[in-house]
């Protein structure tokens, strides 16, 4: 095989300005790139020490390794990844937590979803506090 990538790095978010900020808490992530497929998973945990970059307005997101590749005539290039969480505030009847990375983006962004309820985009709001941890994981294509 002449293409085979792994490795792991640490995930940052967005500060107040956009700009990416490495947090307080534990959070790592893991890689394996094969040929054009990308899988990853990482772990995320804020204990009582731990916070996110003060931007509550700011949309959730984490850097990825690589970027997904643009649309095509016959095919959209967005991927989603699961999500097992505790201990993070959602808005109403959300239940579920998505993570969702769009065409020609290496942002992962994470949805707030639940039955019969538009998507909606989760923000730092929700990850400030104690004992916050989530495990993510999934796979997506660079071409």
């Amino acid at each position: 095989m002449d293409d085979y990538e792994e490795g792991d790095w640490t995930i940052t978010f967005p500060n107040s300005s956009g700009a990416a900020q490495n947090s307080s808490g534990h959070t790592k992530g893991r890689y394996v790139k094969i040929g054009s497929l990308v899988y990853v998973h990482f772990f995320i945990y804020f204990g009582s020490s731990g916070t996110v970059p003060a931007n509550n307005a700011n949309v959730f997101k984490m850097s990825l390794h690589f970027s997904s590749p643009a649309n095509h005539t016959n095919s959209y290039s967005r991927h989603t990844f699961t999500v097992m969480h505790q201990e993070i505030k959602m808005d109403n009847s959300r239940e579920q937590i998505v993570g969702y990375l769009t065409h020609s983006d290496n942002d992962m962004r994470l949805y707030e979803c639940g039955d019969d309820l538009l998507w909606q985009s989760m923000t730092n709001a929700g990850m400030n506090r104690t004992a916050m941890m989530m495990y993510i994981s999934g796979c997506f294509s660079t071409v």
